[in-house]
């Protein structure tokens, strides 16, 4: 199992959590609440922490072509929802 983190600093760590959760609801199993959040793609599994100031983004997949799409769609999600406040996501593989 390959995996990959990607840690945020944002006063709205909760909130992106529960738009990113959200988002995906529709077609993917997803569980979440103010605090933690998961989504399981067909290509790997990604859960989502908030505490305090910090979103905690981590996926795991079973190839690296699978975790190369869960970093793109994920990160490039994430990164959309929060362009305001112009957040980046950088993945850290493990």
């Amino acid at each position: 199992m390959i995996q990959s983190i990607a840690v945020l600093n944002t006063d709205k760590a909760s909130i992106y959590l529960k738009k990113f959760c959200r988002h995906f609801a529709h077609k993917l199993t997803v569980e979440f609440d103010d605090h933690n959040g998961s989504v399981e793609f067909p290509f790997g599994d990604c859960t989502v922490v908030a505490q305090g100031e910090e979103l905690t983004l981590s996926l795991s997949a079973s190839s690296v072509e699978n975790i190369d799409r869960a970093e793109q769609v994920a990160g490039s999600h994430m990164e959309r929802f929060a362009a305001k406040d112009e957040l980046k996501v950088v993945w850290q593989r493990r």
